[in-house]
């Protein structure tokens, strides 16, 4: 059942990460903008 779950669920984690990193990269281009 677990794995059934989580083939349900893994692109939820990929749109969290790829959110995560979007805001980081965000953050980083805006600190450094001049």
């Amino acid at each position: 059942m677990g794995a059934s779950v989580l083939g349900s669920y893994w692109w939820i984690v990929l749109v969290v990460i790829a959110a995560i990193v979007g805001y980081a990269i965000y953050n980083s281009i805006k600190h450094t903008d001049r």
